[in-house]
């Protein structure tokens, strides 16, 4: 095993030095923690996503080197003990840093979040203990010192095709996006809809097929080079499911649309259930949730500008034609979370 030094937020009900009003606020805070030591030559090539970019891949799940602030590397020059914590904040953004909060996981203000955590006497009640608790399980099962460097697990790469409008000429533009890599149990996939590597193909057909003078859309832009493209290869079979990710991508942008409405949102307001259900790990997500989501977003419709209406429907449309037999789509392991 090794030793790490890992960033975290945690959840507390306290004073700060400035203020000595009471209140729930947010505070990064590290903790050192032990991940397993692997050997590279226990890998297999996961995917090609790009020029220098990739996954690797142990017992059919997917892995990435951590190297300069960025996953995918397909060489990396960064050792795991040269990571500075600016770099390692950004990897626990990704992750999501609510993920490991007693409530689950929320939308956390930047203005109620602080740099450091207080001095203790300024603490009423704290979960850092058991945050703390929780991201040494995450890191001991999705961190691994790899040779040297550092690897996390990630899910399945995908290719993401995207919809928006450009209100001066009130076009619309489809844009298909090379794969993000997201680590495990993150909800922060790319907006839009969201294909295996291996359906490339179906990804460009459907994005030409919306293209022309009476279709949804006026181009279609390819935001990646032919090079690119043909470097796009999976060497494991799909695993995850894609429709399914695309409506929380979907629902997570939205969302963030609309956090003004949020705020002054009733309790049992659309708004509201799309915000849980979007951050809530794909592992801990029931078909009863997805079809939550869906009537959520459908119940905003009004508020959608035309690009945001034709990705509902595709991602509507793709939700009820999906296979009644998907067996073959593994559910990842989730986080069980303490008391």
């Amino acid at each position: 095993m090794t030793t790490m030094k890992l960033p975290f937020l945690h959840r507390f009900v306290g004073r700060t030095p400035r203020n000595d009003q009471i209140r729930t606020l947010s505070a990064w805070d590290t903790i050192d923690v032990e991940i397993p030591e692997s050997h590279f030559a226990g890998f297999d090539l996961g995917a090609n996503i790009g020029p220098g970019a990739r996954t690797f891949s142990k017992d059919g799940e997917h892995w990435a080197y951590f190297d300069d602030g960025r996953l995918g590397a397909s060489k990396p020059k960064q050792s795991l003990s040269d990571i500075d914590l600016g770099s390692l904040r950004w990897l626990m953004q990704e992750i999501g840093p609510s993920l490991f909060f007693d409530e689950g996981p929320m939308r956390v203000s930047p203005s109620e979040t602080l740099s450091k955590t207080p001095p203790s006497r300024l603490i009423e009640h704290s979960q850092r203990e058991r945050n703390a608790d929780r991201i040494s399980r995450y890191a001991s099962e999705n961190l691994s010192h790899v040779s040297g460097h550092l690897m996390v697990r990630v899910h399945e790469p995908s290719i993401v095709l995207n919809a928006w409008n450009r209100p001066k000429d009130k076009k619309c533009y489809l844009q298909l996006h090379a794969p993000r890599l997201a680590p495990m149990h993150s909800s922060w996939h790319n907006y839009g809809l969201h294909f295996s590597l291996d359906e490339l193909d179906d990804a460009l057909a459907l994005g030409s097929s919306l293209v022309a003078p009476d279709k949804d859309c006026d181009e279609l832009m390819v935001m990646m080079s032919k090079e690119q493209r043909d470097l796009l290869e999976a060497f494991e079979p799909s695993t995850e499911d894609m429709i399914s990710r695309s409506l929380q991508a979907i629902a997570l942008v939205f969302t963030n649309s609309h956090l003004r409405s949020l705020s002054a949102a009733p309790a049992n307001h659309p708004l509201v259930a799309m915000s849980s259900l979007s951050l809530k790990p794909s592992c801990q997500m029931t078909e009863d949730d997805y079809a939550r989501l869906l009537e959520a977003m459908k119940a905003l419709k009004s508020k959608l500008d035309p690009a945001e209406r034709l990705l509902l429907r595709l991602a509507e449309e793709r939700w009820h034609d999906r296979p009644v037999n998907v067996s073959h789509l593994v559910m990842q392991p989730g986080l069980v979370r303490g008391a």
